[in-house]
């Protein structure tokens, strides 16, 4: 998972307060699973950005069934194969302080014993 500024794609570790972001997951398996659900996390400090968009720099391969935006978390329910995979979606910074970023899970809906879960990140909010 990296955090990538909305306009010129670069990877970020800081944003200003009331700046939009993208989140980046790359998703790769050691094996096809068509019954895969990801869950990420929201730190407190983000808020989603609930609107569609698109953007040339930002186009999701992953192959997904259905995505559930919640207020702390986005789920996303897919197919995952060897390939690496990417899926973006925007957050909006909303308060000045250091989060974490708890990492991202994975699990077989049907094997529940093929889970992971991806490193932890940070990510400052600055004025």
């Amino acid at each position: 998972m990296c955090i990538r500024d909305s306009l010129d794609g670069n990877e970020v570790s800081k944003v200003k307060v009331g700046a939009e972001a993208v989140v980046e997951l790359s998703i790769q398996g050691h094996s096809s699973i068509s019954n895969a659900v990801i869950v990420d996390l929201l730190p407190g400090g983000f808020d989603l950005v609930w609107s569609e968009w698109s953007h040339p720099d930002f186009s999701s391969d992953l192959s997904t069934q259905y995505v559930e935006k919640r207020e702390d978390r986005v789920v996303v329910y897919s197919s995952v194969s060897p390939d690496l995979n990417k899926f973006y979606y925007k957050i909006k910074a909303v308060s000045v302080g250091e989060y974490t970023f708890p990492g991202v899970y994975f699990e077989n809906m049907y094997k529940t014993k093929e889970q992971a879960l991806s490193k932890k990140s940070k990510l400052s909010i600055i004025e």
